[in-house]
C-alpha cells in the first residue's frame, strides 16, 4: 500500500500537467494530497519494520520485542493532533490500530528470551519493570533447565553401560 502512495505522490505535479493538458483536472480534485502524505506516514514505521524483519537471511527473532514497541510508539495520538479538527481521521486511525496491534500481537517467552540475549537488544529500554522482570525471570528459567538437562547428560555419562563394565571387569 505504502509503495503505491509514494508512487502517486512522487508523480502527482506530472499527473495535473497532464491531466490539465488533455482538460480532465476536474478528475483530480477529489485528491488530497495532505492526506495521502499524512497516511504515508502513518504506514512508515510499519514498512520500516516489515523491511528490517523481511530483508536479510539472518535470525530476527530478537526484532520482535522491539520491532513491537516500535509500531505501538508510532501509534501513539499526539495533543496536537486531538487539538487539530483536520486530524480527527488520524486519530481514529491511530486508536484502533493500536487497539488491534495490542489485541491481535502476542509475544511469546522465545520473543523475550532472543531480545534478553542479543546483545544489541538485551537492555530492553522501553520495557517497563514488569516486563523486564519477566524477561530475566525467563532466561534464568531456561539456563535453569539448560544447567539441570547437563547435569543429567552428566550423570548419564557417568552411569552408562561402557562404563559401568569397564569398572566391574575382572582384572
Amino acid at each position: 500500500m505504502s509503495p503505491l502512495l509514494e508512487s502517486i505522490m512522487s508523480s502527482y505535479s506530472a499527473l495535473t500537467s497532464i491531466a490539465s493538458e488533455k482538460g480532465a483536472l476536474h478528475t483530480l480534485s477529489t485528491f488530497d494530497v495532505s492526506t495521502v502524505a499524512t497516511i504515508i506516514g502513518l504506514f512508515l514505521s510499519w514498512k520500516e519494520v516489515i523491511e528490517r524483519l523481511q530483508a536479510t537471511n539472518t535470525q530476527s527473532l530478537h526484532l520482535v520485542v522491539t520491532s513491537y514497541w516500535y509500531l505501538l510508539e508510532s501509534l501513539v495520538v499526539t495533543k496536537d493532533e486531538v487539538a487539530d479538527k483536520a486530524a480527527q481521521d488520524v486519530v481514529f486511525f491511530k486508536r484502533h490500530a493500536r487497539q488491534l496491534l495490542k489485541a491481535m500481537f502476542s509475544l511469546h517467552d522465545l520473543h523475550w528470551i532472543a531480545a534478553m540475549l542479543n546483545p544489541h537488544r538485551r537492555m530492553l529500554k522501553h520495557a517497563n519493570d514488569v516486563e523486564l522482570a519477566h524477561a530475566y525471570c525467563l532466561v534464568r528459567a531456561r539456563i535453569g533447565k539448560l544447567m539441570e538437562m547437563a547435569q543429567m547428560d552428566n550423570n548419564e555419562e557417568v552411569l552408562s553401560p561402557a562404563t559401568i563394565s569397564s569398572t566391574l571387569s575382572p582384572r
